[in-house]
């Protein structure tokens, strides 16, 4: 909120100073009074530009200084600029009789950009007109995008249709560009290359993928082998354990065992199966390994060539 307000030789003011409190402020005054002038005032201590003289009569200069209380964001945004920080925002501006100024914030020399940046966020002024901007649809579609909170989205679609736009630009461009026989010639070449090579959307990431798990199921190959060498060989785990559950049928000492040599027995059975089915399953994955790097070569040898999005 704007704390103070203060001028001096300037138009119909010698001197004038005005200390705002908590609550409302009014400021009354008859016709020609200069009730405006210190709105006027505001304006020029926001950023505005002066279109007339504004100096007392029989002076050289007005001075206009303005006393805001701060908050974090514009902290931040003072202190990023080399600004002193501090609970007030102290704006002043020094006017000389060509309509030259100078603008200062914390005492320090800065620009009308600057300040208006600044005072945007804190201060709000309200005339008899601005009812009207209500009706201009910039104005509505940006207190829609606000109160929707999608700034981020619409940054965004705006960055992608720049680049529609761009591409577009260019494609048409090209369209209105004449080229010879041999250019012609090179040029097709090169399209009947990308487009037999019939590249899907993301096929490279499933590649790495692919050739990833197909990697892997190598590096594991041999641990499958011989897992199932042990328990099919002659006298491996499976004729073990059969020959377990038949001793223990005979058995009148085992025979309390040979529920649990059976399960076990049907148990390391099934698993043997599974592995089985394991190992045809990735049977071809020699062939497979063979085909994924071939494509993956091809894919990533015309994004060096042509350009892609894709990392290599």
């Amino acid at each position: 909120m704007i704390e103070q307000l203060s001028v001096k030789d300037y138009v119909l003011f010698e001197s004038c100073i005005i200390d705002f409190t908590n609550g409302m402020s009014v400021i009354t005054g008859e016709t020609g009074a200069g009730k405006s002038l210190l709105i006027d005032a505001i304006g020029y201590l926001s950023g505005d530009r002066i279109k007339s003289n504004v100096i007392r009569n029989g002076k050289d200069k007005a001075i206009l200084s303005m006393v805001l209380t701060s908050n974090e964001k514009v902290n931040s945004i003072l202190d990023e600029n080399g600004f002193e920080v501090d609970d007030q925002v102290i704006i002043s501006r020094t006017i000389l009789n060509n309509n030259k100024s100078t603008v200062r914030i914390n005492q320090q020399i800065t620009t009308l950009s600057f300040v208006r940046k600044i005072v945007n966020l804190l201060v709000d002024v309200h005339s008899q007109m601005d009812t009207y901007r209500l009706m201009d649809t910039k104005l509505q579609m940006e207190l829609l995008d606000s109160y929707a909170k999608v700034e981020d989205l619409k940054s965004s679609v705006k960055e992608a249709y720049f680049s529609y736009s761009n591409v577009l630009n260019e494609l048409e461009t090209l369209k209105n560009e004449e080229f010879s026989d041999s250019e012609l010639e090179f040029l097709t070449a090169q399209l009947d290359e990308i487009e037999n090579a019939n590249i899907q959307e993301d096929e490279l990431e499933m590649l790495n993928e692919q050739i990833h798990e197909a990697s892997n199921w190598f590096k594991n190959k041999e641990d499958l082998s011989m897992c199932l060498y042990e328990m099919d060989k002659e006298n491996g785990a499976l004729d073990s354990l059969y020959t377990l559950y038949k001793q223990a049928s005979k058995s009148s000492i085992l025979n309390a065992y040979e529920e649990t040599f059976k399960n076990l027995y049907y148990s390391l059975q099934s698993v043997d199966e599974e592995l089985k089915h394991i190992r045809d399953t990735h049977s071809n994955d020699a062939l497979d390994l063979d085909s994924l790097q071939n494509r993956q070569y091809l894919i990533k040898k015309l994004y060096r060539k042509y350009g892609g999005s894709t990392c290599l």
